[in-house]
């Protein structure tokens, strides 16, 4: 459903007839995704950005002077498909990047490589569980346009 006035038109979660659409199934598996890691959101600082891949598809740029190549750990981020963002977070003392296919293309999935200084231990929250990870570089594969996945170090 589309709402309109003669200024502006948008697209809605539901219609007048309380009938969803499909941008409330899109907010319903977002919020879905981020249940199982709100509480680091909620509880970290956002530091930086590391910009990775084709760094010309990433549409909403963060500004200039919290862009960085590498964050604690992290030394890069590698993907061939499209271009991703990563913001880095400091999380209870710890290491939280919240890595994004910063794609606004309809179907571009992104594999995206994270490289560490070292090997790291992450838990990898994705699709409202927990996966352990161990590496100098941790693969995270079939990342949808627009979405993102929270990986804590340590």
């Amino acid at each position: 459903p589309v709402y309109s006035n003669s200024q502006v038109e948008y697209e809605i979660p539901i219609d007048e007839n309380g009938n969803p659409s499909q941008m409330y199934y899109d907010f319903k598996k977002a919020f879905e995704n981020m249940r199982g890691y709100q509480h680091i959101l909620m509880d970290s600082v956002t530091k930086n950005v590391v910009l990775g891949g084709n760094t010309d598809e990433i549409a909403q740029r963060p500004p200039e002077e919290m862009v960085v190549d590498s964050f604690n750990e992290l030394t890069g981020v590698e993907s061939r498909e499209t271009g991703v963002v990563v913001y880095c977070m400091n999380y209870q003392g710890k290491t939280a990047l919240f890595v994004q296919n910063a794609s606004i293309e309809e179907g571009a999935v992104a594999d995206i490589t994270l490289s560490f200084s070292r090997n790291v231990e992450v838990a990898v929250y994705r699709d409202g569980g927990e996966t352990a990870k161990e590496g100098k570089y941790i693969n995270l594969y079939d990342v949808p346009s627009g979405q993102a996945i929270m990986v804590v170090v340590g």
